[in-house]
């Protein structure tokens, strides 16, 4: 097992926790191919909770692969035919610069802070 920073690279966590009526999935780790569907389940449950914001909250996240990105445009494809507001949280370059470069920022809305993504009401369907 390889590392980077002194954290395995193959360490991946995901837990998920509501906020009024929003829900908030907190990723942690290496989200690659392997780990990905690990966080497609995690999304999948929150959004058949419909709740009226979803974050998904990359703060912890230490590689977004391919994988990850398709999993979380999905989830906002699935949310939007719900009435869902999909956000995302990140703030590290390695999370970020992924999500600007492909133009998933334009349909997820991608916040500094868990604060500022549920700050925000959600928008009207």
């Amino acid at each position: 097992m390889s590392s980077i920073n002194g954290q395995a690279d193959d360490y991946f966590a995901v837990r998920q926790y509501r906020d009024g009526g929003a829900t908030v999935v907190e990723v942690s780790g290496c989200v690659d191919m392997i780990t990905a569907p690990q966080l497609a389940t995690q999304l999948d449950m929150a959004v058949d909770d419909r709740p009226s914001i979803l974050v998904a909250d990359l703060t912890g996240v230490t590689l977004l692969s391919s994988a990850a990105i398709e999993r979380l445009f999905e989830v906002q494809r699935l949310s939007a035919a719900i009435g869902t507001s999909v956000r995302l949280v990140g703030r590290e370059h390695h999370t970020v610069r992924p999500i600007q470069v492909l133009g998933l920022d334009r349909t997820l809305p991608l916040y500094p802070t868990v604060s500022d993504a549920l700050s925000e009401p959600p928008s009207a369907p």
